[in-house]
């Protein structure tokens, strides 16, 4: 159910994709010799790619093709990302309480500085709540803004 990014953009990385994959047959068939070849028989390239990635584990696979210096990686869903122990060491997953929603999971500020922090002090905001704000900072008068709330414009 889990799926992998593999980066194989040329000749060497494809050399090297079959050798970790086991499938010299791939390696040396004419219609997957060049990249152009590839290209054109990409379906059955992708069938007979799919057959092989299916026997072992995504986990499995990054460390084959890792030691076979293959650029690859895991395509995380929204729990594997916010499971991740680098994610949970560096604070990228908080709880904040909000005002209508209650207590939410929000995303951390991914820059880390040690001399000034950031922090993440209040919630996101609730639908329209810096209307009026916004508006008198674009130069519209207090009385305007009233009006637009009266017209139900805003």
């Amino acid at each position: 159910g889990k799926h992998i990014n593999v980066a194989v953009a040329n000749q060497r990385f494809w050399l090297r994709l079959c050798a970790a994959l086991g499938t010299d047959g791939l390696a040396n068939a004419s219609e997957f010799a060049e990249n152009k070849d590839r290209v054109k028989n990409r379906s059955s390239l992708v069938n007979a790619l799919g057959k092989e990635f299916k026997k072992k584990s995504v986990a499995e696979w990054i460390e084959i093709l890792e030691r076979h210096g293959i650029p690859c990686g895991p395509i995380n869903d929204l729990s594997d990302v916010f499971s991740d122990p680098q994610v949970l060491e560096r604070n990228m997953l908080l709880e904040v309480q909000h005002p209508t929603a209650g207590t939410i999971k929000q995303t951390g500020i991914p820059i880390k500085f040690s001399s000034t922090p950031g922090a993440i002090d209040m919630p996101p905001p609730t639908l329209g709540q810096h209307t009026t704000e916004v508006l008198l900072e674009l130069g519209y008068s207090r009385s305007e803004v009233e009006k637009l709330r009266e017209d139900e414009i805003i």
